[in-house]
């Protein structure tokens, strides 16, 4: 049995429309990080002030979240395993891609 298929594990980006910077982030569960991420971007908290000071400049409606690949687990797959993979497929498109906003 495979994770629920709404809400899956990610290599991502938020790209600013702008100037086409990226953000490129991995995680477990995609809604909760996508909303995190703007809801910290839209309460000026974010952790990386890279993308919070584009965002800043450029605006809510000049981000968007995009998944770059999508990676399903079974339920009972080893949570480090999964983090390993995550982590190592992330860092392949931060190499690939050269994003401007990751620190």
């Amino acid at each position: 049995m495979y994770s629920d298929t709404n809400n899956f594990s990610c290599i991502y980006k938020i790209v600013n429309k702008i100037n086409n910077n990226i953000y490129v982030g991995s995680c477990f569960k995609v809604k909760p990080r996508r909303n995190n991420h703007f809801k910290t971007l839209s309460n000026n908290k974010h952790p990386n002030r890279y993308l919070q000071r584009a965002y800043n400049k450029y605006g809510k409606e000049n981000f968007i979240f995009e998944i770059i690949e999508r990676l399903e687990f079974p339920i009972d797959y080893d949570k480090i395993l999964i983090k390993e993979h995550l982590e190592n497929r992330e860092q392949y498109y931060i190499n690939s891609l050269n994003p401007k906003y990751n620190i």
